[in-house]
Parts: C-alpha cells; sequence; structure tokens
C-alpha cells in the first residue's frame, strides 16, 4: 500500500503546482493567441506569413551531429 499512497501524493502535488502555475488550459484560455501551443500552429504560422527561415551551418554543431556525419 506504500506505492499506491506515494502515487496519489505526487498526483496531488502535481496538480497543486499545475494549477498554482497556471499550467491548466482552462487558466490560459483566455490570455489570447501570444503562444503557439503545437508543431502545426508554427506550421501554419509558416505558410500564412510566406518565411521559412534557412539555416546553414559549415560544420557539426554538436556530438550528435558529428556521429550523423560519421555514419
Amino acid at each position: 500500500m506504500g506505492d499506491v499512497d506515494g502515487a496519489q501524493k505526487m498526483i496531488k502535488m502535481y496538480d497543486s503546482l499545475m494549477k498554482s502555475g497556471k499550467f491548466t488550459a482552462a487558466q490560459n484560455k483566455g490570455e489570447g493567441d501570444s503562444v503557439l501551443d503545437s508543431v502545426s500552429e508554427l506550421v501554419a504560422l509558416c505558410e500564412r506569413d510566406g518565411f521559412i527561415p534557412r539555416y546553414y551551418t559549415d560544420g557539426p554543431q554538436d556530438k550528435v551531429d558529428r556521429t550523423i556525419q560519421d555514419l
């Protein structure tokens, strides 16, 4: 039963933090459209404005890039 009690305490703590930080959808609903909530909104913004930035770098930027380059 100790695991169940611990899980319930963590759920209550999570709910409390979400409400106090105003991270819930209901609390953020009336604040306007100043934030992109999903990738689809970002894509729609790029398509609507006609701007998709293109970035080019000369070399790998991190270890993952170097690993991909080696493959």
